[in-house]
């Protein structure tokens, strides 16, 4: 009998072929038909002629017969046809031919023709942005636009840009192939690196056959790739010979994205948001700078020269001129220069006046005064000389002598033993020397120069330098430079360079370091230095970062970020990875994502993500207190909004530094449709699905009796809960029917102790029973509930508030199905039963209309809250009794009483309203006039002087009547307090009511004191409120021009990369002080007992014998103040600290003390951690120039 070898016979080879080919031409008709649809309607013959458009007459292409149009249009679609059509060909042809291939050839080829399509894409893609218009720009212009009429035809002009496409097309497949040929061992990385030199000639034939034109230049222009492309394949080929054929994909793919960072535009038009509309200022002509404006340009200003003694303006004055002269000075189409001197003479024939004396001439705005003023037309000289000074408006250039050069193309000024200024980097910079400045006041050179930024008389400091440049907007260079401090220097710098450019722009990153760190203070100090790298801005839309931190005998931390921003596609965020190397071998990673993308008005996506993988390591090496406290977060939103509602997904995950515990929800499901009229009704569905797991959770520390001493175990838990929740309320004419269907699962991983009493069978009492212990490594509860009620309308709502209900509840409290071990894994019912509850809420004020200081008048707000439930007795059954109490839920009664809870809450106010203070009767009489009553005298807002709040207390009548049993079920109560008079402030106190279990006639009523919150925030205007109640005061700040202060805080620009460490803005000075206080106690009531411990030998008989251990304290206290001041106008000071008040320590401290220098500013930075590491910073640095700096960086990370 035969057998089949699954191959096909080569009739049906031919049918499947048949088939193939009719899909293969369907698809390019339907191809061919949608692209000439798109080149009608996108008119794509315009769009390709684009690039040589600027070329040739009128834009166009020339025609040369009536039918070669529509020759242009067809030849277009099918070429966009079979590009549409090219996935169906290469599926079909694929289809055909892999069932003759080998698996580890599908494999191989399958990314391979991904890849090489995708880099035939970025290929064509770069011919079509750069070698087409760079081709044409030279073909077409090397000999000049007037050379020749450029008369091309469209059918000439698609040949060439099909041919340059295809062709750089072509050549990026070339490092695929060659990573192919190695892949498959038919070439390796030698061979290549020995046919280097044929290599270089076979790339020149191949740019010479490729380039669509004869030239050199278009031969280079696609010889130059093919270089490069080798490189890359050699590249490709050794990581491929390395990882073997099953690295082929990854080297495809390598390919793939390295073509697309190619393909990736220098610059994005996205970026730039694009006008809406257009301006009435665009019609405004050029502007011009007046004639009268000197070369030098910027110079120092009239305030400036007053501090620094110099003349503000001018001292000669011109006469006023008679009919003749002013007859003269009216005369249209003439720029008027006037002269004033004790002398002057002029040479007609050397074209050159010489005004001397007291000269002085004006021209347009600007005055030019000296002892002796020369001007030479001939050479297209002013020479000044004789303390020359120039006034323009408020600004003033001076010096020993100015010459200035108006020849046309060559208009600067050198000035000797001159002062001048220029803006930059947000400061005034004042340069003093023999200087040139160019007509357009963007350049400046400088000899035998000193500068600074300081406008006192006497400066605080300034550089020396033999050579300065300025170039505006671009760089600050000055060799050799000594720094003075007023005339003492203090540090030589043989270069000091400024880049001043705008933008982003890729470099070396700013190592940060001290001058501990050169100099060692002691030989036990570890070095450090941070912020070694390098940042890369290889377009608008990405910028890249790669830095180095190294702490000596300690870690090593090394990694990368990635910005990027799409403002056209709402696409913004950020990669980064690095990993953190400890010396003694213990490693994290650490990595985080933000992404936030709008794909349209209803649909965004919001990612934030972060993983550490060994958090010990982060905690032991940080000095940040949050740091060391924090929670590792990651966070994921999708929200879409349709007609009918909104969907949200989510996933969220938590992560302790200190312990590595966390949890996560993946996912989180979250529908919420529109609400749904039907007549008078109203019905509001909602789903929700979580899924969430826990990790690593520290449970209670397990004792342990060994031989001869007493052992622990440290115990941690994992588990997972899956929550199902359905809510379909309906609200009817103001009745609401509530309606919610929840369905969960939870399953827990833990070590669990379960003692239960069964009867024992070795007695013949039949009342005897034994405890039996099960240690469980782990549970499960699944639980199905249904809350349903009725809310009625509310009565009396002008005074008592009535709110009644009918709901329908649980027996028992917990949910109505439940599925435990107790219950074998069978779903178990509870049962339902009914519930009536009233609800009041009544307001009752008090009023003291006699008026005390300046109190106007005093209110006091009564609001309790009423409510009253019952519910009739029920009966569990013993199944769910059994259920419950394998989940660990002990206590439940066969028969569950009638319930009638009454329960009350309290909230109260003391409010007061200040009289009208006397400006404000002023304002309102001097507005009064003009606007009406209501407007003219403001109505002051009440002030809550003091709110009170307590929590819920409540009695069961039903409860009270059973025997051993009370009626009071509030174990706790709460007061909260809070005052207008002290923004900030709120204190919270809980008292444990009862010595016992609430309920019990065994418990007594002894209030103690178990939890109290305290928030207290103290500024100027707390001291003014409550001024203000005692009319010492005004309650509004008074507004005053107060005075700028000594150095303002102007925007400092920081590179990339740039010292961080002292970023903040600058101080203000005589900044009032603010401080927040915090303080929380949390304390257990007192109780002695024994704890007995599980023995080692379960037959020991005295392992019931209690044990006493040793416990942790029963109260727990801290206290927290952050605070900020300025005791003086140039010192600011803030600090913030934590107090662990039951262990009588400091857990953390941060201060920060910073000093105003004028144009320099110093800082002092102490933290401490609470895990005992500690750091200590210290900088001077000045304003303007912020990288020139001393430093001094210690920190200190216990072992």
């Amino acid at each position: 009998m035969a057998t089949s070898t699954g191959e096909m016979p080569f009739l049906d080879h031919l049918e499947e072929l048949r088939q193939r080919i009719f899909w293969v031409l369907g698809a390019i008709v339907v191809g061919v038909g949608i692209g000439l649809w798109l080149v009608l309607h996108f008119e794509l013959v315009i769009k390709l002629a684009e690039p040589i458009a600027p070329y040739i007459p009128g834009g166009k292409l020339t025609l040369h017969s009536p039918t070669e149009s529509v020759m242009v249009v067809m030849k277009l679609a099918i070429a966009l046809g079979l590009v549409l059509a090219s996935p169906v060909i290469i599926w079909q042809l694929w289809g055909f031919l892999s069932p003759a291939l080998y698996q580890k050839e599908k494999k191989a080829i399958i990314p391979t023709l991904v890849a090489g399509l995708g880099l035939f894409l970025c290929g064509a893609w770069l011919g079509w942005r750069y070698a087409v218009p760079m081709t044409l720009k030279f073909l077409l212009t090397w000999l000049g636009n007037d050379a020749f009429n450029n008369q091309i035809t469209f059918d000439y002009y698609f040949s060439f840009l099909v041919q340059s496409t295809l062709a750089l097309g072509l050549c990026f497949e070339l490092p695929l192939v060659m990573i192919l040929l190695a892949a498959f061992g038919v070439m390796d990385a030698k061979k290549y690196h020995a046919m280097r030199r044929y290599a270089v000639v076979v790339a020149f034939i191949a740019g010479a056959f490729l380039s669509p034109g004869a030239d050199v230049l278009t031969m280079l222009l696609y010889t130059a790739p093919l270089l490069i492309l080798y490189e890359v394949g050699v590249l490709g080929s050794y990581v491929a010979q390395r990882k073997g054929r099953k690295r082929v994909a990854e080297a495809a793919m390598f390919l793939l994205v390295l073509g697309g960072l190619l393909a990736t535009p220098a610059r994005a038009a996205g970026q730039v948001p694009r006008p809406i509309g257009g301006s009435v200022l665009d019609a405004r002509p050029p502007d011009t700078i007046p004639r009268g404006r000197a070369p030098g340009g910027r110079v120092v200003d009239s305030a400036t020269a007053k501090r620094l003694g110099l003349p503000t303006g001018p001292v000669r004055k011109f006469p006023e001129p008679d009919s003749l002269m002013q007859a003269l000075l009216d005369r249209e189409g003439f720029a008027v220069t006037r002269y004033l001197s004790d002398s002057a003479r002029m040479v007609a024939d050397s074209n050159w006046i010489d005004l001397r004396g007291r000269a002085a001439t004006v021209r347009d705005s600007a005055t030019l005064e000296a002892e002796e003023i020369r001007y030479d037309d001939g050479k297209g000289m002013v020479f000044a000389k004789g303390e020359p000074k120039l006034f323009q408006g408020t600004d003033i250039l001076i010096g020993r002598t100015i010459t200035f050069d108006t020849e046309t193309g060559a208009e600067k000024a050198i000035l000797s033993d001159a002062l001048t200024s220029f803006d930059e980097l947000g400061a005034n910079w004042f340069v003093r020397g023999n200087l040139q400045v160019d007509s357009t006041a963007k350049r400046l050179w400088a000899g035998s120069s000193e500068f600074t930024t300081c406008d006192l008389p006497i400066a605080h400091y300034h550089f020396e330098a033999r050579q300065v440049k300025w170039v505006a907007q671009s760089v600050l260079v000055a060799r050799p430079a000594v720094l003075y401090i007023r005339d003492v220097p203090v540090m030589w710098l043989p270069f000091l360079f400024q880049d001043t450019k705008a933008g982003r722009r890729s470099g070396i990153l700013i190592p940060q370091f001290g001058l501990n760190d050169i100099v060692r203070p002691s030989r036990s100090y570890n070095r450090q230095v941070t912020n070694i790298g390098y940042y890369w801005a290889p377009n608008d839309y990405l910028d890249v970062t790669a830095r180095l931190d190294w702490y000596a005998n300690r870690y090593i931390r090394y990694g990368g970020q990635m910005s990027y921003r799409w403002l056209d596609r709402f696409l913004r965020g950020g990669l980064g990875l690095d990993q953190q190397r400890e010396s003694d071998g213990a490693t994290s990673l650490s990595v985080h994502w933000d992404h936030q993308q709008n794909f349209s008005a209803a649909t965004s996506l919001n990612l934030s993500a972060n993983y550490v993988s060994d958090s010990r390591v982060l905690q032991n090496n940080s000095v940040d207190p949050l740091l060391s406290t924090q929670q590792i977060s990651s966070d994921a939103n999708f929200t879409r909004r349709f007609r009918w509602g909104t969907v949200n997904i989510g996933a969220t995950r938590r992560q302790t530094v200190s312990d590595g515990s966390g949890s996560m929800t993946l996912p989180s499901l979250a529908i919420t449709p529109a609400q749904l009229r039907l007549g008078p009704a109203t019905w509001s569905p909602t789903l929700s699905f979580t899924n969430a797991t826990t990790f690593k959770q520290p449970i209670a520390t397990v004792p342990l009796l060994g031989p001869g001493n007493l052992d622990s175990l440290v115990r941690t838990s994992s588990g997972r809960s899956t929550d199902l929740q359905i809510a379909t309320p309906f609200n009817i004419a103001g009745f609401n029917w509530r309606n919610t269907i929840k369905v969960s699962d939870k399953v827990t991983r833990a070590r669990r102790v379960i003692s239960v009493l069964v009867p024992d069978l070795e007695t013949a009492d039949p009342n005897d029973s034994t405890r039996i212990t099960t240690i469980r490594g782990g549970d499960y509860f699944g639980t199905i509930d249904w809350d349903t009620g009725i809310d009625l309308k509310t009565l009396f709502q002008s005074t008592w508030k009535l709110t009644p209900t009918i709901g329908i509840t649980n027996i028992a409290a917990g949910p109505l199905l439940v599925r435990t071990p107790g219950s074998n894994g069978q779903w178990v019912m509870q049962g339902k039963k009914l519930q009536f509850a009233l609800q009041s809420i009544p307001v009752f004020y008090g009023f003291l209309n006699k008026g005390i200081g300046p109190v106007a008048r005093t209110r006091y707000k009564f609001a309790p809250t009423f409510q009253v439930q019952y519910s009739p007795a029920a009966n569990l059954s013993q199944e769910f009794i059994d259920a419950m109490t394998g989940a660990g839920i002990a206590g439940l009664r066969a028969k569950t009483p009638a319930t009638t809870l009454a329960s009350f809450s309290l909230s109260q106010n003391i409010e007061v309203k200040l009289k009208q203070s006397a400006a404000d009767s002023a304002a309102a009489d001097t507005t009064g006039g003009r606007l009406p009553s209501a407007s003219a005298t403001p109505e002051r807002q009440p002030v809550s002087v003091l709110s009170l709040t307590t929590s819920s207390f409540g009695f069961d009548f039903e409860q009270n009547k059973e025997p051993g049993r009370t009626g009071y079920v509030t174990q706790a109560l709460t007061n909260s307090l809070q005052s207008q008079l002290v923004p900030g402030f709120q204190l919270s106190l809980t008292h444990d009511l009862w010595k016992g279990r609430v309920g019990y006639d065994t418990s007594s009523f002894e209030p103690f004191l178990s939890n109290v919150q305290a928030n207290l925030s103290l500024s100027s205007s707390t001291f003014r409120s409550i001024g203000a109640l005692f009319g010492l005061a005004s309650r509004e700040p008074t507004r005053t021009n107060a005075p700028p202060p000594l150095t303002p805080a102007g925007p400092r620009r920081f590179r990339p990369g740039a010292f961080s460490s002292f970023d903040a803005a600058a101080p203000t000075g005589g900044r009032g002080l603010t401080a927040s206080l915090t303080w929380s106690l949390s304390r257990q009531r007192p109780n002695g007992g024994a704890t007995v411990v599980d023995p080692v030998n379960p037959n020991d008989p005295f392992g019931s014998i209690p044990i006493f251990l040793p416990g942790l304290s029963t109260t727990q206290s801290s206290i927290g103040l952050n605070t900020s001041f300025s005791p003086t106008p140039f010192w600011s000071v803030t600090w913030s600290t934590q107090y662990n008040a039951t262990l009588g320590r400091f857990e953390s401290q941060q201060v920060q003390l910073t000093r105003d220098l004028h144009d320099w500013r110093a800082q002092f930075n102490f933290v401490k951690n609470a895990n005992g590491n500690y750091a200590l910073y210290f900088s001077v640095f000045l304003l303007s120039l912020p990288d020139l700096k001393f430093d001094y960086n210690q920190t200190t990370l216990r072992p």
